[in-house]
């Protein structure tokens, strides 16, 4: 099943971000997180129960994905 997901036209058409309007893509951000949310709802449009995005931080902490470092202030 999960093949037949990512392999068709359906699933290509929803992460083609060339027919998302410009201004709309720019609202989301042109960062790996901005741009993968914008993957994720087109996905959830066409159909896709579940989606996982990325957090991606940049920086030396390297705690994209949880907060390991200065809580509060990260979470506001």
């Amino acid at each position: 099943m999960a093949f037949d997901m990512i392999s068709s036209g359906q699933c290509a058409a929803s992460i083609d971000f060339t027919l998302e309007p410009q201004s709309v893509r720019e609202r989301y951000g042109h960062t790996l997180f901005g741009q993968a949310a914008l993957a994720a709802r087109r996905l959830v449009e066409a159909g896709a129960r579940i989606v996982t995005v990325y957090w991606d931080e940049f920086g030396p902490a390297n705690t994209g994905w949880d907060t390991h470092v200065n809580h509060f202030p990260r979470l506001k």
